[in-house]
């Protein structure tokens, strides 16, 4: 089980195992919290820092039925205190989320993909600070398409970076998404 770490200012964040933990800059740990819960599994947890070291994760929950999961986003403050959980799970089937940014603004960007019907489509999900979802778009060509990363510019504009397949093959693609999630 590997953890997933960020910097934030002069500490360090990290996922091990079942807890979130804070370093700083001397290895010394500052605070340990959990975050496994139902509502996670740990070992696809995504991890990212706001410029108040308030910590953003993202994983997996777990559905009723075995073939099904959807996307936590869990926020943090900087003492490692629960804020709110929000879940994502747009339609049947599997909702794995693949990444996750933050703006300069703490908007949360959060990039899954879902396999309904064995026809993957990727989402792009996003929500304020307060964990309210501000928009939602959902991508997918005749074959599927899987989004592996993202980026957000300065402007607040996210471009996805991913896989479309078609009758003719698979390729790459990237898409672009202003502020308001228009393509």
């Amino acid at each position: 089980q590997g953890g997933r770490n960020t910097l934030g200012g002069n500490v360090l964040f990290t996922a091990e195992g079942d807890s979130i933990k804070q370093y700083n800059l001397n290895g010394t740990r500052q605070w340990s919290t959990s975050i496994i819960t139902p509502s996670t599994i740990a070992p696809d947890i995504l991890m990212a820092a706001d410029s108040s070291l308030n910590i953003y994760i993202a994983g997996r929950h777990p559905m009723p039925s075995p073939s099904e999961q959807s996307i936590v986003i869990k926020k943090y403050n900087s003492a490692g205190a629960f804020i709110w959980e929000r879940n994502h799970h747009p339609s049947s089937g599997l909702d794995v989320p693949y990444a996750f940014a933050l703006d300069d603004s703490a908007n949360i960007y959060v990039l899954g993909t879902q396999d309904w019907q064995n026809n993957p489509a990727y989402t792009l999900v996003k929500y304020d600070s307060a964990g309210a979802q501000k928009w939602t778009k959902s991508y997918s060509v005749p074959l599927g398409a899987t989004g592996h990363d993202l980026v957000v510019d300065i402007e607040h504009n996210v471009y996805v970076s991913g896989r479309t397949t078609t009758s003719g093959g698979s390729d790459y693609s990237v898409v672009k998404y202003d502020i308001n999630g228009n393509f």
